[in-house]
């Protein structure tokens, strides 16, 4: 791909020059602001470490060259078929796109060579940090792509997500749905929590989203064996929809599980009666017996609840616990 430097240098100092022949995954140097793309920094200005746009004074940032073309010329995300035909057609024709899809993977038995669009997908969820591995593997699993344990070794995420995305390339945009274009997906809400969640909970050894054994729709355990229990809805809930949200969490005898400190609910939206009679709830968790070291039994334990909605467009979450 033919890739043009919107530097104005007088005389170009780059030993391949101006315009370049670029991969889709090379890096280039953007501007967010004016959308310009730069492909050395003799042309930028300097202040201190950083180097900024010279025309409008933004900081420039290294960018793969089709998520800056995406940026300068937008791209649909709605439509899954509209959304691969625009990207071919900003990153270049259908001989390009032939040339470019197969980036060196080995064909496997019931597997297919990705896209460079679905290539694409790839490096921005390999950007999420918290989209760790087991997350990963769990969501393939419960989407039912086939052999999942058998990924379970490779150490590298961008490498897990090229294999996952060969065996089934569903797999991808589900993915992608959740996470960057905020689609109501099925058990988006709990994908987006889980990858937020090791940012204000300390000592995570591991969240669950997709156990079927599981008594929550989302189970955090630290380190010491602790668990939150969440509860998650994609509705907004008011006073009418409080005692079918909370069905699930009411119907679970919390003595029999000593190791649940926190419960967690989780959902679009708590309107303020919602949050009041919540508030109330918090009860039920209440009186749980628990024998101590010096074998007496306390009968004051309590389980905190925290309620929680996400932040919209964002991979974040705020706690809205009876504000």
């Amino acid at each position: 791909m033919k890739i043009s430097c919107d530097a104005k240098c007088e005389r170009c100092y780059h030993e391949k020059g101006r315009r370049q022949d670029l991969d889709v995954n090379d890096l280039v140097l953007f501007c967010p602001s004016c959308k310009r793309v730069y492909l050395c920094e003799t042309g930028l200005a300097r202040i201190g470490s950083e180097y900024y746009c010279p025309f409008d004074n933004t900081i420039v940032i290294k960018e793969e060259v089709d998520k800056s073309i995406i940026q300068m010329k937008g791209i649909p995300g709605k439509n899954q078929a509209a959304s691969e035909e625009m990207y071919h057609r900003l990153i270049g024709g259908k001989e390009e796109k032939k040339q470019k899809s197969g980036f060196g993977l080995k064909r496997g038995r019931g597997t297919t060579i990705l896209s460079a669009y679905h290539h694409s997908k790839v490096s921005e969820l390999n950007d999420i940090t918290n989209l760790n591995h087991k997350l990963i593997l769990e969501v393939a699993q419960d989407q039912n792509i086939s052999n999942v344990e058998k990924l379970g070794k490779i150490k590298s995420k961008k490498e897990l997500l090229d294999r996952l995305g060969q065996k089934n390339h569903k797999i991808l945009d589900y993915l992608y749905s959740a996470l960057f274009n905020f689609e109501d997906v099925p058990k988006a809400l709990e994908i987006r929590f889980a990858v937020f969640a090791p940012s204000v909970i300390p000592d995570i050894k591991s969240i669950q989203i997709a156990d079927p054994t599981l008594k929550s729709d989302i189970q955090i355990t630290n380190s010491q064996g602790r668990k939150i229990w969440a509860f998650c809805s994609d509705s907004v809930i008011d006073l009418p929809d409080i005692d079918k949200y909370i069905e699930k969490a009411k119907e679970i005898n919390y003595r029999d599980h000593p190791l649940v400190t926190q419960i967690y609910f989780i959902s679009k939206k708590f309107t303020y009666v919602a949050k009041g009679m919540l508030a109330k709830f918090q009860s039920a968790f209440t009186g749980i017996e628990q024998m101590q070291a010096d074998g007496t039994l306390d009968v004051t334990r309590s389980i905190p609840l925290s309620l929680w909605e996400p932040v919209p467009r964002q991979i974040a979450f705020k706690n809205v616990s009876f504000v």
